[in-house]
């Protein structure tokens, strides 16, 4: 005997009985109550109009396909394909809806950032949060860092200073400074970089 059509049974539902629900919710698809599988699929993708990019967000569910594009507000690739690559982590995780309706993608971006932000009043504070975060490198090496900076700042007078005030000058007047040698002076440049 031929089975027709309709006493096979689908696929679908033979692998939604073996996985369970969640199989399919991890693929972008749900169950109806007739056990039908119903997809969407989202899908970003960077494009370029004019000198600027943008990233588009194609979906589509039960065979509707559904398109918004958003400006990234930059005309560097490399910039936004990061900021693409970190709005489909966010989309991914369900932090945000490209499809809801006033919905900023540099808003969304910069949101996310961490709170737990450090203020460093003046310079002295950065230049020992800077050696902290370098304990992992040779003792040498931070005490590269260490004479280095400290004469940086030393032969400035910017201790009590904002690390906001440092300008280029700062930097000019060690790197530059009359009757060092070159190899000095690759030394400075080496660890202010």
């Amino acid at each position: 005997m031929i089975a027709s059509h309709s006493s096979i049974p689908s696929l679908g539902v033979q692998i939604g009985v073996h996985f369970g629900v969640h199989f399919f919710e991890g693929l972008g698809a749900t169950l109806n109550e007739n056990s039908q599988i119903l997809w969407s699929r989202t899908m970003a993708f960077l494009t370029k109009r004019g000198k600027y990019y943008y990233v588009k967000w194609n979906t589509s569910k039960n065979g509707k396909v559904r398109a918004v594009r958003k400006a990234l507000g930059t005309r560097h690739k490399d910039v936004a394909q990061k900021m693409v690559t970190e709005l489909e982590k966010l989309e991914s995780l369900g932090k945000i809806d490209p499809f809801s309706s006033g919905f900023n993608p540099k808003r969304a971006l910069a949101e996310d950032k961490p709170e737990n932000t450090i203020q460093c009043n003046t310079v002295k504070d950065a230049l020992n949060l800077f050696y902290s975060a370098k304990q992992h490198l040779s003792p040498a090496t931070v005490n590269a860092y260490k004479r280095a900076l400290d004469h940086f700042v030393g032969l400035n007078g910017l201790e009590k200073e904002s690390p906001k005030r440092i300008r280029p000058h700062h930097f000019e007047n060690v790197i530059f400074k009359h009757g060092i040698t070159a190899a000095t002076r690759h030394y400075y440049f080496r660890h202010f970089r």
